[in-house]
């Protein structure tokens, strides 16, 4: 890409094609902005443009490091070398012209390039994690953390590997090789729930969600009467392309709740709401391709989820019990975590008849209800909390 004269701020913040890694820390960014603390985006071209238009002073595009439309992991793997090869020159040569360089990076977990950014320009490297800290997964959980990461590249992308390994010294054959840690480490999960799954380590801080401000969204098109009594049934199993081997649970949810009491409003992505809509709906359930997350959940009595980290922890700042159908990744762990504070349940007989009884076993679990009022109590007074340990850690790193 071409550079030009510019003021870099102090910090760069360097992510990937992957939104569902940002939509978390967006209010920690902001409030970054608010105090003073300006950054630079460094990404994809899609990703700087679609999902960070308003956050950072100068923004730097690479169409390198889009996935485009391919499976997710190939074009993860791909992107990643590309980052090597093509990106860190292009910032180095954004950094020379512009005779400053950063004082501080801030990057996405899969951001490899930024590791090795930090470490050949000796700038500190702050770490997000939109879920666990899987370097310090413990006990049971491991074998979750050990499925996901374990994933290799395909054949293909050797001769990449092989130039990423002679020019930098990085041998990247696995998502665990793609997985950076920083000089420090924040997620935006809870600490009460982080606990469950890692253990402490110094450099590793649980800073709990910055939830989403979606009290002047609109639910479109859908008739308030269908809100009312806050009475939903929600049902959302992912947007991710991994999460479409799930996509097929969608219609055991249909057929166990049709002509039901209950009202249900599925968001189905990737092309899945179109197909359940002219299959035909029963009058109960609505299908849409896209609605505000959060403030759906405030009108729900239940979420059936795929449970990723921000789901689950949108679910549980809303008081609202979940059915987890977890897909990959992260979250076989979150159902177990669901299932360990009592806040729902893990559906593993994904047959209508499963599904019908589960739903009604988990409205009247009284235990269950109790449960989710008491967590959700505890993450509301995180709120404020989280950010300013965000800012703290950031300002300590650029001393």
């Amino acid at each position: 890409m071409e550079t030009k004269q510019t003021v870099l701020s102090d910090i760069a913040y360097l992510i990937i094609d992957v939104p569902s890694h940002i939509m978390p820390f967006l209010a920690y960014l902001s409030e970054c902005q608010s105090k003073g603390l300006n950054f630079d985006v460094y990404g994809p071209q899609n990703i700087v443009t679609s999902v960070l238009n308003n956050l950072g002073k100068n923004h730097f595009g690479f169409d390198e490091l889009s996935f485009g439309k391919g499976p997710v992991h190939p074009a993860l793997f791909k992107s990643t070398y590309q980052s090597f090869l093509q990106t860190i020159p292009a910032i180095e040569a954004i950094w020379e012209e512009n005779k400053k360089k950063p004082k501080l990076l801030i990057a996405d977990i899969f951001a490899t390039y930024a590791k090795s950014l930090a470490t050949k320009h000796k700038i500190p490297l702050l770490v997000l994690f939109g879920s666990y800290f899987v370097q310090n997964v413990t006990g049971d959980w491991q074998q979750h953390v050990e499925k996901a990461t374990l994933v290799e590249r395909d054949e293909s992308l050797v001769p990449l590997q092989k130039e990423v390994e002679d020019k930098y010294g990085v041998s990247i054959k696995s998502m665990r090789d793609i997985i950076i840690e920083g000089d420090h480490n924040i997620s935006c999960i809870s600490k009460f729930i982080g606990d469950l799954v890692t253990l402490e380590k110094e450099n590793c801080t649980y800073v709990g969600p910055a939830l989403r401000d979606e009290s002047k969204c609109e639910i479109p098109g859908i008739d308030s009467a269908f809100l009312k009594d806050n009475d939903l049934i929600y049902v959302s199993l992912g947007t991710a392309q991994p999460n479409m081997a799930g996509f097929s649970c969608y219609e055991s949810i249909i057929e166990a709740l049709k002509d039901t009491e209950h009202k249900v409003l599925i968001g189905a992505t990737r092309g899945k709401a179109e197909e359940l809509i002219a299959k035909g709906l029963p009058k109960n359930i609505i299908v849409k391709n896209w609605v505000p997350q959060t403030k759906v959940l405030e009108h729900s009595k239940l979420f059936i989820s795929h449970v990723g980290a921000g789901g689950m922890m949108e679910a549980l700042s809303t008081g609202v019990p979940v059915i987890a159908i977890p897909n990959f990744a992260d979250q076989p762990i979150n159902a177990g975590v669901v299932e360990k504070l009592n806040t729902g349940r893990w559906l593993k007989d994904k047959s209508p008849e499963s599904i019908k009884k589960l739903v009604e076993e988990v409205l009247a679990n009284e235990n269950i209800k109790s449960n989710c009022q008491k967590y959700q109590k505890i993450i509301n007074s995180e709120a404020s909390s989280g950010k300013e340990m965000f800012i703290e850690i950031v300002k300590s790193l650029m001393k």
